[in-house]
């Protein structure tokens, strides 16, 4: 439920009593497009995380950074600009603390690791998770 949304309910207008509205996709691609996390957290219950399916041959790592085309991802990022403590989850592995800058065709993951991939470099693709908040 979205707390910043109040509707009055018409039985107890007298006491203003007052509910929480319900969340809609719209108002969190809202959110997202104007770059507010902490308001998508919120409607969500949860950070928003971005996924995407990359293949391994074209995820570049240059020390400590990742950079991905926007193509690539399975959902929408938020809008452009710098986020801060992120988390970078690479398959099943336990997420890395990351900084992410966004803008129209690319998502750049600054962190502070070397490597990301799985060990096993004969896999083709690649799960990323980039948790935001």
């Amino acid at each position: 439920m979205d707390k910043n949304q109040v509707s009055v309910n018409t039985e107890e207008e007298d006491s203003k009593s007052k509910e929480r509205g319900q969340v809609s996709s719209t108002r969190v691609r809202h959110a997202l497009a104007a770059g507010d996390v902490r308001y998508v957290t919120e409607l969500l219950g949860r950070p928003h995380r971005v996924i995407s399916r990359t293949r391994t041959q074209d995820l570049t790592s240059k020390r400590g950074r990742i950079s991905l085309q926007t193509s690539s991802l399975l959902n929408l990022p938020p809008g452009n600009g710098v986020y801060k403590a992120c988390s970078l989850i690479v398959g099943d592995k336990h997420p890395i603390s990351c900084k992410v800058i966004v803008d129209t065709s690319n998502l750049y993951i600054e962190t502070e690791e070397e490597r990301f991939h799985n060990s096993d470099e004969s896999q083709e693709f690649q799960l990323l998770g980039i948790e935001f908040g």
